[in-house]
């Protein structure tokens, strides 16, 4: 591909437009059936297989998708580095893998599903061997110097792999508790820590909040990430007291790094600012993402307390809809049209979108708690307004555009 085309359509598009068909064609789909299999009279064992696509299809193929292909195009710009590896044959291996994943579940061809499964796992593999020399070509000094970057990519890298292979254990009948292992470490192992790291770049730019502790941030991601893997063995090991431990080592490092970030201190004074805060729909959606990611802290420290963990689907969605969907549509409008080498454009389809992903969390967390039908109500609901979200944000960040972009990042 010579330096022309990839301008004309880049790999982060091609990313994010994956990454857009797998939540809106798999993902909210698969999800909204969940909720909706009495009207159509799915069986228990279809059910089970829903629930498992709705949530690798969101995790896997939207949420780190869209991770991966921003973090290749925008890692290697921020530190003055060429960009390494060949990021669309990862996309290629991802998206196909997942194609094939999806079908062969629906068509119960687990042989097809494991071929797709294992074409994920290299694409991840892939991934993470780029994103590793970029983070060791990284400067040593100077302002591009970000300890808690280079240790969330870190401990991303080793995540991604390791989530997708418990994900193919469960598939071959390894390890039963291989499924629940791949959703954990896909969202406190690979894009939780992440979007920390990232939050301590972008929110001071487009929201003004103090420059971060970036060394405290460097340690809370790595108590915080501490705290998975002991969960995680402790889960397989069936040792209660050993989950509950990883439980409060999680919720720590996550109140750790809010607090690293300096999202609770006043902004930084702009008079110079043309847009006020309180008029900027991305401000209060980041400010609503950290506030799911508190509360899933404060659930994580409370179940150390209580010896008993909350409903996974509350867990999973507070921090799948509440902090990744959410912070997701709070900087994706600002830093892909740069991407792109558009303008942002008009704020009143961030506003559309701050209420559509409102409703979206409010009716997911919902029926994560409600009983019986109210429960099959909301999360139908949540599916159809989460699709309808995820397209109007797609468009209203550019991914949607035909136009050639004009520069690069």
């Amino acid at each position: 591909m010579t330096f022309r085309e990839g301008r004309d359509f880049p790999a982060w598009r091609f990313f994010a437009l994956g990454a857009i068909g797998s939540a809106v064609g798999f993902g909210f789909v698969a999800g909204t059936l969940v909720f909706a299999a009495p009207l159509f009279a799915i069986s228990p064992s279809r059910i089970a297989q829903l629930v498992s696509l709705h949530g690798h299809g969101q995790l896997y193929g939207f949420v780190l998708a869209l991770t991966i292909g921003v973090a290749c195009w925008f890692l290697p710009r921020l530190w003055g580095r060429p960009q390494r590896g060949v990021p669309w044959l990862v996309g290629m291996f991802l998206f196909s893998g997942l194609l094939l994943r999806v079908f062969g579940s629906i068509l119960d061809r687990p042989r097809l599903a494991l071929v797709g499964g294992g074409l994920e796992f290299v694409a991840f593999v892939q991934a993470g061997w780029d994103l590793t020399r970029s983070v060791v070509q990284a400067p040593l000094a100077g302002k591009a110097r970000d300890p808690a970057l280079a240790v969330g990519v870190i401990v991303a890298v080793v995540a991604l792999p390791m989530g997708l292979a418990a994900d193919l254990c469960a598939m071959v009948g390894i390890c039963s508790s291989g499924r629940v292992v791949s959703v954990l470490v896909g969202f406190y192992g690979a894009a939780v820590p992440i979007a920390l790291a990232m939050t301590g770049r972008l929110f001071p730019l487009y929201f003004w909040t103090r420059v971060p502790h970036r060394r405290y941030l460097a340690w809370a991601l790595m108590i915080t990430t501490g705290g998975l893997w002991w969960r995680v063995g402790a889960f397989v090991a069936e040792w209660s007291y050993g989950v509950r431990f990883g439980c409060a080592l999680q919720g720590a490092g996550l109140v750790g790094a809010i607090v690293a970030l300096r999202l609770l201190e006043p902004r930084q004074v702009r008079p110079a600012a043309k847009r006020s805060l309180w008029q900027d729909p991305y401000a209060w959606l980041a400010a609503l993402a950290y506030t799911a990611l508190g509360a899933d802290a404060l659930l994580l420290l409370g179940a150390t307390f209580r010896g008993v963990l909350s409903a996974p689907a509350l867990e999973w969605h507070l921090v799948g809809v509440g902090y990744l969907m959410v912070l997701i549509t709070a900087v994706g409008p600002l830093l892909l049209a740069v991407f792109a080498g558009e303008r942002t454009g008009a704020t009143w389809p961030g506003w559309v979108i701050l209420g559509s992903v409102l409703m979206t969390a409010s009716l997911r967390i919902g029926a994560a708690l409600a009983p019986g039908e109210a429960a099959r109500w909301a999360g139908a609901a949540a599916g159809l307004i989460g699709a309808t979200t995820v397209l109007l944000f797609a468009w209203h960040a550019r991914i949607l555009s035909l136009r050639r972009s004009r520069r690069a990042l």
